[in-house]
């Protein structure tokens, strides 16, 4: 039996990433740098439980560069589970989106804004690119893309 391709995408797309495995060098870079400033608080205060505390707060503000996160689209919206909770907008509450190399930017402003980071949300994608653009842009329209 042989399909036939159409124009609507899959229900729900679902997909896991971890940023800090799809680059070595920086994630290389990045620990040392935590375990580093570990080490300058641990030699100027000479407290290895504050030296910890540094190092797991440090680890604990880059969760989302750290520990994977789940991203799932629906007809209904998105949503992003990560280590410290969950976000979930409905398809409704977003006026635009861009696409470039590490993702797509949802956002709620029609135009450009400084606060579209704080109140939009960002999918990151790895090989599927291009799967989760057309769900995207399916579930947004054309029209709603800008560069």
């Amino acid at each position: 039996m042989e399909e036939t391709p159409t124009d609507e995408p899959r229900l729900t797309l679902t997909w896991r990433l971890r940023p800090c495995t799809m680059d070595l060098r920086k994630c290389t870079f990045v620990v040392a740098v935590i375990v580093g400033f570990g080490l300058i608080v641990l030699l100027l205060w000479h407290d290895p439980f504050l030296a910890l505390l540094s190092v797991v707060i440090l680890v604990g503000s880059l969760h989302n560069y750290f520990f994977a996160s789940t991203y799932s689209l629906s007809s209904k919206g998105v949503e992003i589970r990560g280590l410290f909770g969950t976000q979930k907008k409905e398809w409704s509450s977003f006026k635009s989106f861009w696409v470039d190399s590490g993702g797509v930017s949802l956002s709620p402003f029609r135009r450009r804004s400084w606060l579209e980071h704080y109140r939009g949300m960002r999918l990151l994608v790895s090989g599927n690119r291009g799967e989760v653009v057309d769900f995207v842009t399916h579930a947004m329209g054309k029209e709603s893309q800008r560069g």
